[in-house]
Order: C-alpha cells, then structure tokens, then sequence
C-alpha cells in the first residue's frame, strides 16, 4: 500500500438514528487529526502443566474494541450538532470510518468524550472520541465494489444505490 494523506481518512456519522440500516452519512467536518485503535484483549490460560512454565493464551476469547479519536475546528454545524446530540443523549450510532487504499469500518459507536476548546486569539477547537458499542465490520475497497451483500456506503453513495449498483454489477457479470 502507498503512503497516504491523513486528510483522506474520513469519520462519518449516520445522519438520521431512527434509519435502520442507515441511508445517509455526515462526514464529521473540520477534523485535522484522526486515529483509529484497534483492541483485543488477551485470556491467559497458563497453567502448571504449560510446557517449560511458557504463557498460554486462549484463543478469539479476549474482548475486542475499536477507538477512534478526533482533532478538529467547526466548519460544519449540522455534523456538529448530530456529535453533540449523540453524546448528550448516549445513544448508540452508527460510523462509518473510511481509509481509502485501506478499507471501510462501520459499525455501532458511543461518542464517549466531547470537548470543546479554544484561545483567546485562535479557533474553537473540538476533540471526540468514539468507543465501539457493538461489532464492527471490515471490509476492504475491492471487497465493498464486488460484495452483492454490501451493507454500507462509500464515497457518499446511500445503501439503496450501493444495493442496487452491486445487483446490476452481479447480474451483469452473470450474464
């Protein structure tokens, strides 16, 4: 994979909470500084009996996480206004964090910490962090453009015509 732009990694928000699966995104503007962590936790399951007293672990039996956190100015009111509410009410939402060369992440997220920052002689500042709710899906670019079962958006292209451009996609190549 070439290098890429930290600016290409986008974090969207689903527009509308009550959408199920989510039709629309807004991209959370004004971020100038994003990472995503990716956790899983380890079950130790050592015994007297491991082999020369070397640490086992139990396999696929830790807890998984993802963490996103964010860096930015406000550019857009409507992406800020659906942070803020999402965060006040604690509602479970779901994102969708593009890395382009990379792949999509989407999935059910809690905005866990919101904060609002500025100077006396610079811009308001925010910063968010996101906390996985749920699982999370993963798939890479080639994957979302072939995959009949696609669930989510790229490039701004809502569920419906993403289904619909994958079916005739398929039913094309069937031909």
């Amino acid at each position: 994979m070439a290098a890429q732009k930290g600016r290409d990694l986008l974090v969207r928000i689903a527009a509308n909470a009550e959408e199920d699966p989510p039709v629309s995104f807004v991209t959370v503007a004004g971020l100038r500084a994003r990472s995503i962590r990716f956790n899983a936790e380890l079950v130790d399951a050592t015994t007297a009996e491991s082999p020369q007293a070397w640490r086992e672990l139990l396999a696929g039996a830790g807890l998984k996480q993802v963490e996103v956190r964010g860096e930015g100015v406000f550019v857009d009111a409507a992406s800020d206004a659906r942070l803020r509410t999402s965060f006040f009410t604690q509602e479970i939402v779901v994102f969708e964090l593009i890395a382009p060369d990379f792949g999509v992440i989407t999935g059910p997220f809690v905005v866990s910490q919101l904060t609002y920052a500025g100077d006396h002689d610079s811009e308001a500042r925010f910063s968010i962090t996101l906390s996985s709710a749920g699982e999370i899906a993963f798939a890479d670019r080639a994957q979302k453009m072939l995959d009949n079962s696609a669930q989510y958006v790229i490039g701004g292209m809502g569920w419906a015509a993403a289904m619909l451009a994958v079916t005739i996609g398929t039913a094309y190549l069937a031909r």
